[in-house]
């Protein structure tokens, strides 16, 4: 039954990683898509550093990260139960 719920766990933080993963990289590629749409309207078209830097860019980045922490942790979590046993 333990074993059960552990290897649920690593499912859930398995998949549950990729969504997490994808949310981040969506608010940071927003982010940084919609900066440069407009700089490129601009008179100057430099890609300005709040595209990339700016804080909505830092919290995919950072929502981007957390993602691959859990998918690591999943990875650790499964190496160590034993196999199951259908």
């Amino acid at each position: 039954m333990l074993l059960d719920a552990a290897w649920l766990l690593v499912r859930i933080l398995n998949w549950g990683s990729l969504v997490v993963e994808l949310a981040g990289v969506t608010i940071f590629g927003w982010q940084f898509v919609r900066i440069n749409a407009a700089a490129a309207r601009s008179e100057t078209n430099q890609i300005p550093h709040s595209s990339w830097r700016g804080p909505r860019a830092k919290q995919g980045f950072l929502i981007a990260v957390i993602g691959a922490v859990m998918q690591v942790v999943s990875i650790i979590l499964a190496t160590g139960l034993p196999g199951r046993v259908h």
